[in-house]
């Protein structure tokens, strides 16, 4: 009996099984498709994402095959209404989102699953799932006849007529918008900088525009009635001058797909011994771009979660929280993408002039610029989460929240980043000391307790295996006045933060870790 059975491999399912695989878990990972398609829809890859997958060694070769995003451009009327950038103040090597066609993320996690002994079953579809008390057995059929898969788990990343989750008796409440959009990968010639993202609204409709890595460009068009006529290079280039986008001109047409938005939210994350992500879970609007992306963070929530609890190195329970986590996060995504869609859609005499007011109004207020910060899906936290401490001591990073990066120096001389520190899969307790003489019972604590242990000095050589703070940008970027210990998630969220004075409740917050076999202590 395998661990883990995932079903579908698109981005969310290849992340998790790529999560489990570094672990040692055993899996399988099927999908009913023969091939990958290549028509994919996400285009874009968030800051946070790119934090996630360099958890498993995944985010270089995006960010080498992809584009960087400068900034997010607004047009109504021919005019730019505002330019929107990624916040430079935010501590993280990754501060831009990056365009990326979904076809090339897949490939590097298939690439990444095949250096850890992994692969998709494809042309294997589920037709019924079962649970029992000790397991859950699905029934696929492939060219090779009917088989039962037996796990302790099923994962269904089966997108948005997932069978898993209909199995699973999980309702998906929500609706449907009433227009209709066209999505095309097309070869144009244009003025707008490769390097920015363009949205363009008119009283005919919107249009977005991305360039893409190779020469090709992403265009989306919607359309205020059902679809008439071939979307062909002429149909495709009618659309764009009727909504006054006059700097692009299409050339050739390599794939065109009409396609409906729907708002859509499963009513749980867990049936049992079933669980699903990724579109199987959620579906919105894709301003922003943040489908693909919360699909890819469940899976790295969800990961670790089933490692330890497939170990027996923590209860059942243990897996309530991912929906406890996650879901909040979905209907937080469903909400701020249909605000946007809706502002843009609207089609009611005057709207244009209105949709202009209210972006201009929204700009100066700093509201525009936060639903662009909160695409970046850097501020995903989990406050309330029962597996994170609370409350926080003063000044302190807020547990729950993504933990900052930054740069430290090691005693080598190389520079060193916090975010490298988590890779290796389990917790991280990170002792911030300016006295090496006070960390030994600190080490002692985190080594018997399974926790990875790095020191952070404010002094080169504050110790040994010290990691050196030489600007206190770090200390200041996790509010650390003195001494202070922070103990950090797999998935790269704060669990609890005390300072020294607090030993005694950082040993309570570790005492509920579990105890695994990968203890590690530097120091």
């Amino acid at each position: 009996m395998d661990d883990v059975v995932i079903v579908g491999a698109g981005p969310t399912g290849l992340t998790l099984a790529c999560e489990l695989s570094r672990r040692g878990r055993s899996c399988r990972l099927v999908e009913s498709a023969p091939e990958p398609s290549e028509t994919s829809k996400a285009t874009v890859v968030s800051p946070r994402t790119l934090e996630v997958l360099d958890l498993i060694q995944v985010a270089d070769g995006a960010v080498r095959r992809g584009r960087p995003i400068d900034a997010v451009c607004c047009y109504a009327g021919g005019e730019l209404l505002t330019r929107l950038r990624p916040d430079p103040g935010v501590a993280t090597r990754f501060p831009f989102p990056l365009v990326l066609p979904q076809r090339e993320t897949e490939r590097l996690l298939l690439a990444r699953l095949a250096e850890l002994g992994g692969h998709p079953e494809r042309g294997r579809r589920v037709v019924s799932v079962r649970q029992h008390r000790d397991g859950v057995v699905a029934t696929v059929e492939g060219s090779a006849g009917t088989e039962e898969l037996h796990s302790r788990w099923l994962v269904g990343c089966d997108g948005a007529h997932s069978v898993v989750r209909h199995e699973a008796g999980i309702g998906f409440a929500g609706d449907r918008y009433p227009q209709t959009f066209v999505l095309a990968e097309v070869r144009a010639d244009t003025e707008l900088p490769a390097d920015q993202g363009h949205f363009f609204l008119s009283p005919h409709g919107v249009v977005v525009f991305v360039a893409l890595p190779g020469g090709t460009c992403r265009l989306t068009v919607d359309m205020p009635g059902p679809l008439t006529g071939d979307p062909g290079v002429e149909w495709l280039q009618r659309g764009l001058d009727r909504r006054g986008v006059s700097a692009v001109r299409v050339r050739t047409v390599d794939w065109v797909s009409p396609y409906r938005i729907t708002n859509r939210v499963a009513t749980a994350y867990r049936r049992g011994r079933v669980l699903i992500a990724g579109d199987a879970a959620h579906l919105h609007s894709p301003v922003g771009g943040q489908g693909m992306n919360t699909g890819i963070q469940d899976a790295v929530n969800l990961g670790w979660k089933l490692d330890l609890v497939a170990g027996g190195a923590a209860a059942d329970a243990l897996l309530d929280t991912y929906e406890a986590e996650r879901l909040p996060v979905a209907r937080a995504v469903v909400r701020g993408t249909d605000v946007v869609s809706r502002l843009g859609l609207v089609r009611a005499p005057g709207a244009d002039r209105a949709r202009v007011f209210a972006i201009r109004a929204l700009a100066r207020t700093g509201l525009v610029r936060r639903l662009a910060a909160r695409a970046t899906q850097l501020d995903v936290a989990y406050p309330r989460s029962a597996i994170v401490a609370r409350p926080r001591a003063a000044g302190l990073v807020r547990p729950g929240r993504r933990a900052p990066d930054g740069a430290l120096v090691a005693a080598s001389g190389n520079c060193v980043r916090v975010h490298e520190l988590f890779r290796h899969g389990g917790h991280t307790l990170l002792v911030f000391a300016t006295e090496p003489d006070r960390t030994g019972p600190v080490l002692a604590l985190a080594s018997a307790r399974g926790v990875s242990a790095q020191l952070l000095g404010r002094l080169p050589g504050a110790g040994a295996g010290a990691l050196a703070d030489l600007e206190g940008a770090v200390h200041r970027s996790y509010g650390v006045r003195g001494d202070a210990l922070v103990l950090i998630r797999p998935d790269g969220h704060v669990a609890a933060a005390v300072p020294e004075a607090g030993v005694r409740a950082a040993h309570g917050a570790l005492a509920s870790l579990p105890r695994t076999p990968r203890a590690e202590a530097a120091g």
